[in-house]
């Protein structure tokens, strides 16, 4: 008589793809049934990735079963590589590695190019591959300039030293080697640069070697190296004299900037005394400004420069008829120009900013300027008021600096031509004062007051909606821009010439994402 003895359950390992695959289950005679890995599924994606920056957070890609369930213990080798290239981009990291558990991690990968609509493929052998969703690849910027005076295009400059411009390109503002207007940002040739400055017609950067560059209209010398001409130069050219920029700022038709030891210089169209050199001469090279004062900071405006020198007295020079000079008076002063009133009050060489604050930013806009107490971070401004500019609850001008209302303390501020903004020192919440004809306000356009000419305004400072914390900020002519604490850039206001950088041309009173 046989003794009936139970018989064991026979395990089968299929491999798959060369891995091990787990098992689960028994059949009608207990014979359980194996689990065959049969596809990949990403199950943690990029939704944004910084060009060149290793992803904020790591991708997984699952390898399951054909019913969509993960195949616990396979250990399939599995690659990523780019799927969608729209920047022709290349992908850095591990991009092969072994599943464990089912789940292969990958922790340290990058793409090189900024771009719209990327997605990553998985592969791992006869398995069915895997395709990610569509993510962005954007650069993280550093700083953004907007044309303060009358050129609607906006740069920025990037952590890696890259400079992009966006908006209108009639003269070659934009610096990428041909004209044309974008709608999204394109490289500038040359760098890498520290900081790029938008003007009138000039736009200036300096390179990390400290080498001025201005790109642009050349029509009274504001590009800094020869004789005037009446050609668009969307090539950036070095600015004759190779002095050691620590910065340039751009203005309307001119340039300045201060060297390593401190010494201004300016150069461009001097109608207006805006060269600072005690004449109304204009120049096709530096020169530098008289006094032999000592700046750590200089900003140019539409026909005036202001600067703070290193003791902490902040001076200005050029167009003084609307109070810009900030020195208590607008008699007294020069003559300059053709212009109206015939002739114009202005100074030939910097004067001293009545009211005795230190500053430590100051920013010059159409006809007013702006800086920030070094003491208490308040924002002073001074100069045209029309439109709620000074930011003190009226439009009144103001020939001294006076003290913008709100209380709110301020790390930085930008003069811009119908607007200025600037940042919180308490938060990084960004704020801005002036006209809201387009949105420049980052609000609404529906209010809340009504200055002059300008259908909405704010004479003291609202915050700009959307709840973004920003590093810099920096007004433009109908429009600003600003670079948030993740190196983000945003914009709001007109955007008829693209100048938001969003690849439309549509206003917008809620700060929009620079797309690349």
């Amino acid at each position: 008589m046989r003794t009936n003895r139970s018989r064991p359950a026979v395990v089968i390992l299929l491999a798959l793809g060369g891995s091990a695959l787990g098992c689960s289950g028994s059949g009608s005679q207990g014979v359980t049934q194996p689990v065959v890995a049969t596809q990949l599924a990403f199950i943690a994606q990029p939704a944004t990735a910084t060009a060149g920056g290793t992803f904020a957070s790591e991708v997984q890609v699952e390898v399951r079963d054909v019913g969509g369930v993960r195949v616990k213990g396979a250990t399939n080798t599995v690659t990523l590589a780019l799927g969608s290239n729209p920047g022709g981009a290349s992908l850095s990291g591990t991009t092969t590695l072994a599943a464990v558990n089912g789940v292969a991690t990958f922790a340290n990968l990058s793409i090189d190019r900024p771009g719209t609509g990327y997605t990553l493929a998985a592969t791992s052998g006869t398995l069915v591959a895997a395709t990610s969703a569509t993510f962005l690849v954007t650069v993280p910027f550093v700083g953004v300039s907007a044309g303060t005076v009358s050129l609607l295009s906006t740069c920025g400059v990037t952590t890696t030293g890259a400079a992009y411009c966006w908006g209108l390109d009639h003269v070659g503002e934009l610096g990428n080697g041909v004209t044309g207007v974008s709608l999204t940002p394109v490289a500038v040739l040359g760098g890498p640069f520290t900081a790029v400055s938008v003007g009138g017609s000039p736009v200036c950067g300096v390179t990390t070697a400290n080498a001025a560059y201005c790109w642009g209209f050349n029509d009274v010398g504001e590009l800094g190296y020869g004789p005037p001409d009446q050609n668009p130069h969307p090539t950036p050219v070095a600015v004759s004299g190779k002095l050691p920029f620590v910065a340039v700022s751009a203005g309307l038709k001119f340039a300045c900037g201060f060297t390593t030891t401190g010494v201004a210089y300016c150069w461009g169209g001097n109608d207006a005394g805006e060269l600072g050199t005690g004449d109304t001469n204009s120049s096709t090279t530096p020169r530098p400004v008289k006094g032999g004062l000592t700046f750590k900071t200089v900003s140019a405006g539409a026909s005036s420069a202001c600067g703070v020198t290193t003791a902490g007295t902040t001076y200005c020079w050029g167009d003084g008829s609307r109070g810009e000079l900030g020195v208590g008076t607008t008699t007294g002063l020069e003559h300059c120009g053709n212009g109206v009133p015939n002739p114009f009050p202005c100074s030939t060489s910097p004067v001293a900013v009545a009211g005795g604050h230190t500053f430590g930013v100051v920013s010059v806009g159409t006809d007013f300027a702006c800086g920030v107490q070094v003491s208490d971070n308040m924002a002073y401004c001074w100069g045209s008021n029309d439109l709620g500019w000074l930011g003190n609850g009226s439009t009144t001008g103001s020939d001294t600096p006076i003290a913008v209302k709100g209380g709110v303390p301020f790390t930085t501020v930008s003069a811009g031509g119908a607007a200025a903004c600037g940042v919180s020192a308490t938060d990084g919440t960004a704020y801005c004062w002036g006209a809201n004809t387009l949105g420049q306000l980052g609000i609404p356009k529906t209010g809340p007051q009504h200055c002059g000419l300008a259908d909405t305004c704010s004479t003291t400072p609202i915050a700009v909606a959307g709840g973004f914390k920003f590093l810099v900020v920096s007004s433009g002519e109908y429009w600003a821009c600003g670079v948030t604490t993740s190196n983000a850039a945003y914009c709001w206001g007109g955007n008829d010439s693209g100048q938001l950088g969003n690849g439309t041309t549509t206003d917008s009173s809620m700060p929009v994402r620079v797309v690349l």
